[in-house]
């Protein structure tokens, strides 16, 4: 969804703009991709997705394009991510929810599933660059969400944790990963994307991304009202 257009093998050319479309199966069709955006979001959940694509947030600051695999990426997904890369040179963020899960889905974004050795960078599909831009557990406690958004982690939860800390050495930025893998363990506590829609209606577009993003490129426009 979004700054997008991409042409097929057999010339048919689909617009992102007009309405979310699927992955092709074969991403390999894709012969031409044309877009002006400057960022790549991913983002972890369909609800999310839809009620940023409501919000009308690709058309909110800088041009984007969003995509989401409803969870656990495919390695169509990841394909099609690694094809937007290579063809734009453009930044890509995920959004994901903040706990274990979420995180272990921005992982496998960056690196494949940790359970099928022939997924991880093989076939030139190489998404280091992928950056974790939310919930991140640092801003768990800081954000002031209701208290009902607050959930505990189970021993399950802790478990995961500590094994994706234990693997943290083959990521390049193992401090920054390692620091907020024990920060979820030393709250004991996890979010999910959405306790940000809980603060205020537009929470999650105007205040928590705009913010971000305002800080990572110098000067977002100015959203107008609709």
């Amino acid at each position: 969804m979004g700054d997008l257009m991409f042409r097929l093998k057999d010339g048919v050319a689909v617009d992102c703009n007009i309405a979310p479309t699927q992955v092709p199966p074969v991403v390999d069709d894709i012969t031409e991709v044309v877009s002006n955006a400057k960022f790549i979001l991913i983002v972890e959940k369909e609800t999310i997705f839809q009620r940023l694509q409501d919000e009308e947030f690709c058309s909110q600051f800088y041009p984007c394009m969003m995509i989401t695999a409803k969870g656990y990426p495919d390695y169509a997904t990841r394909q099609m991510l690694q094809l937007l890369l290579d063809s734009l040179q453009i930044p890509m963020y995920v959004l994901v929810d903040g706990d274990p899960y979420g995180i272990d889905i921005y992982l496998t974004y960056r690196f494949g599933s940790s359970n099928n050795d022939c997924d991880i960078n093989v076939n030139n599909v190489n998404l280091n660059c992928i950056q974790w831009l939310g919930v991140l557990p640092s801003e768990i406690s800081r954000l002031n969400f209701p208290k009902d958004q607050y959930l505990a982690l189970t021993d399950r939860e802790k478990s995961k944790l500590r094994c994706m800390s234990d693997r943290a050495s083959e990521f390049a930025d193992e401090r920054f990963l390692v620091d907020q893998l024990q920060i979820m363990l030393e709250l004991g506590l996890k979010v999910e994307l959405e306790a940000l829609c809980s603060l205020e209606a537009s929470y999650l577009s105007q205040v928590y991304l705009r913010s971000k993003l305002a800080g990572l490129f110098e000067s977002a426009p100015v959203s107008q009202s609709h």
